[in-house]
C-alpha cells in the first residue's frame, strides 16, 4: 500500500492536487487490471503496451495515463514538429495555471527568421543560433530553451521515462521536480529533467 501512496503523491504534485484526478487514480489502483482493460483503447492510441511484469508497473502506466487524459502530462513523438510541440505544451492545464507564454517559433507553422529585426551588432550570431534551433527539430534543445526562458518563474519541463521514442512531459517547479525524482526513484521508475 506504500507504493499506492507514492503514486498518489506523484499525481498530487503533477496535477496541483486535482481531487478528480486523485480520486480516479485511487479507484484504479484498487482494481488495476479491470481499469486497464476498460481503457485499453487509450493506451493503443498512444502506442503504449500494457503488458507488464507486475501490478506495480501497470499501476504506474495507468497513473500516467490518467494524468495525460486530464492534460497534466503530454506525450509526443520525438520526431514532432516545433509547432506540434508548442501546441501540445500549451494544451497542458499547468501551462495556463503558471501563466506561461511561448515564442512565435513554437506556434507559427511557417515561422521564419527575419534577420533584419535584430540588432546589427549581434545580427549574424543570433540569426545562426536561431536557424540551428529551428532546423534542429530536437525536443531536448527546445526543452532546454524553454527551461532557461522560464527560469525566473521557477518552472521547468519534467519527463517521465516510459518509452524511448515518446516523450512524456509535464510542467513543474524545480523544487517539485526534485521531489518527483525521489518519489519515482523509490518505485524504481524515472522522472527527471529532459536533458
Amino acid at each position: 500500500m506504500e507504493k499506492a501512496k507514492t503514486l498518489l503523491e506523484i499525481a498530487r504534485i503533477i496535477s496541483g492536487n486535482d481531487d478528480d484526478v486523485l480520486a480516479e487514480i485511487e479507484e484504479s489502483i484498487d482494481n488495476i487490471e479491470a481499469y486497464a482493460q476498460e481503457h485499453l483503447e487509450e493506451f493503443e492510441e498512444r502506442n503504449i503496451s500494457i503488458k507488464y511484469d507486475s501490478v506495480e508497473d501497470l499501476q504506474w502506466l495507468v497513473t500516467v495515463n490518467i494524468l495525460v487524459r486530464n492534460n497534466y502530462v503530454m506525450q509526443i513523438q520525438e520526431d514532432c514538429s516545433i509547432t506540434d510541440f508548442g501546441w501540445s505544451l500549451k494544451s497542458l492545464r499547468t501551462f495556463k495555471e503558471y501563466n506561461l507564454a511561448l515564442d512565435s517559433k513554437f506556434e507559427e507553422e511557417d515561422y521564419e527568421i527575419d534577420k533584419y529585426d535584430y540588432n546589427e551588432d549581434d545580427e549574424y550570431d543570433y540569426y545562426n543560433e536561431e536557424m540551428d534551433f529551428i532546423d534542429d527539430e530536437n525536443i531536448i534543445n527546445w526543452c532546454k530553451y524553454l527551461d532557461s526562458k522560464w527560469f525566473d518563474e521557477d518552472i521547468c519541463i519534467g519527463m517521465i521515462d516510459l518509452s524511448p521514442d515518446i516523450f512524456t512531459l509535464f510542467l513543474a517547479s524545480e523544487e517539485n521536480l526534485e521531489d518527483l525524482e525521489d518519489l519515482a526513484d523509490s518505485l524504481g521508475k524515472v522522472i527527471s529533467t529532459v536533458y
